[in-house]
């Protein structure tokens, strides 16, 4: 099959879900890549990705930063989505019809709220669009406004009922013939914002039942984030919080850790450190590294190395949406997980059996469910190796990329919906 894949951003191994599709099925299908960059270092970053997966073929289209951040904040100004309005470009738009005038494609792939209007704008061609909302970006923005530091809570108010308008357009009329998402949870608000309409297809028929929005989770790369070797010793009274900590969802964690579960940890346990994990984190979490056996690594090359160094990872949520690959990648790693309760909503791993799951909000119940682990490793050890035996089984990035194959597949024949992908 030949693919028009668009990203709102270039797929790499920090944008896992993109690059993984990408990595699986540029082996079996023609595929071409369009995603805007917005610095001159992401031409580095386009040249590697092609030597990395170089059955690939990449167009990029330069969108400078600063003006894309201009065009967001006059969209906000005339009470439409910021978000939306980030990468929208005429000049993508035209990168797009000119690889489509190139030869026979057959499908085009869009990822994401802020490439969606790309497959809006190619509803005029006769060609399928698949929109991978990956998440409900309406359900986000709601969440931090609850949720959310203050300034994230500000522009969250300002944003909220633009999104919600502007995302359920997107299902109700964007022209899809398929739409999917991460998790059930925002297949289902996706759902909702559609209203008494067939979320996606073009050619439905009136009064036509609503189509789900299909559910193709996020998988882990198993060759990559393994168990340590049998004789391995993890690292005692150990416990790591992972995630890119630009993200202000990650950054709340990262600090309601630090300030409410941390110091419980402490006062029980003198010894115990705590390692943040990520890229970009914020001066105020950088602060703490050194304090009360915190470190702040920032960006490190193996991640997997650092989560079987842990006796335990944490994943205190504050606030989410969609899947949470902190969770499944710990857990490929055999290290024994712990989670917020919310994580329930895109991971069906059986509390108590393949991780902890602890009430939202309730530090002190968190803190002894880490204790807990410290205490007994035999128990650690027994819910690290089913948690790796549930990602193996469950969210391999090989059986989520069949699920997409199956999709693109649907979308050829826009009124089949294949069973198995029926959330």
């Amino acid at each position: 099959m030949r693919i028009l894949f668009i990203t709102p951003y270039l797929p790499g191994p920090l944008r896992t879900r993109p690059f993984n599709f990408l990595k699986e099925l540029s082996a079996r299908h023609r595929i071409t890549l369009l995603s805007p960059i917005f610095a001159s270092e992401e031409e580095a970053a386009a040249l590697e990705l092609a030597r990395t997966l170089p059955n690939l073929e990449i167009k990029t289209v330069f969108l400078p930063k600063l003006e894309s951040i201009a065009r967001s904040l006059l969209a906000g100004l005339t009470g439409q989505s910021m978000q939306a309005f980030f990468c929208y470009s005429s000049e993508l738009v035209r990168a797009a019809r000119e690889i489509l005038q190139e030869g026979d494609f057959q499908l085009v792939h869009v990822e994401h709220y802020r490439a969606a209007f790309l497959g809006r704008e190619l509803r005029s061609t006769t060609i399928p669009v698949v929109y991978d909302a990956v998440d409900s970006i309406s359900l986000l923005v709601e969440r931090t406004l609850r949720h959310g530091p203050l300034k994230q809570r500000l522009v969250s108010g300002l944003e909220l009922g633009a999104t919600r308008r502007y995302e359920g357009a997107l299902i109700s009329g964007g022209g899809f013939e398929q739409v999917c998402a991460t998790s059930r949870e925002d297949a289902t608000a996706l759902t909702r914002l559609a209203g008494p309409v067939n979320p996606g297809r073009r050619n439905r028929s009136p009064g036509e039942e609503i189509s789900p929005v299909t559910v193709i989770p996020n998988g882990v790369n198993i060759a990559e984030f393994t168990p340590p070797p049998p004789n391995f010793k993890r690292h005692p009274a150990t416990a790591i919080f992972t995630g890119k900590m630009s993200y202000h969802a990650n950054a709340a964690a990262a600090r309601y850790l630090v300030k409410e579960i941390w110091p419980r940890v402490r006062l029980a346990h003198q010894e115990a450190r705590l390692l943040i994990v990520g890229s970009n984190p914020p001066e105020d979490l950088l602060a703490q590294s050194g304090r009360y056996g915190i470190e702040v690594t920032g960006y490190v090359p193996d991640l997997s190395g650092y989560l079987k160094m842990a006796s335990v990872s944490v994943s205190p949520l504050v606030y989410s949406v969609g899947i949470q690959n902190k969770v499944l990648e710990a857990m490929a790693c055999a290290t024994p997980t712990i989670a917020s309760a919310q994580i329930s909503r895109s991971i069906n791993a059986r509390d108590g059996q393949e991780l902890l799951l602890v009430p939202d909000h309730q530090p002190a119940a968190f803190a002894r469910r880490i204790l807990d682990l410290f205490e007994n490793p035999d128990q650690a050890a027994r819910l690290g190796q089913a948690g790796r035996d549930f990602v193996v089984r469950e969210h391999t990035w090989e059986r989520a990329s069949r699920q997409l194959e199956d999709l693109w597949e649907a979308a050829l024949v826009p009124q089949a919906v294949p069973a198995a992908l029926v959330s």
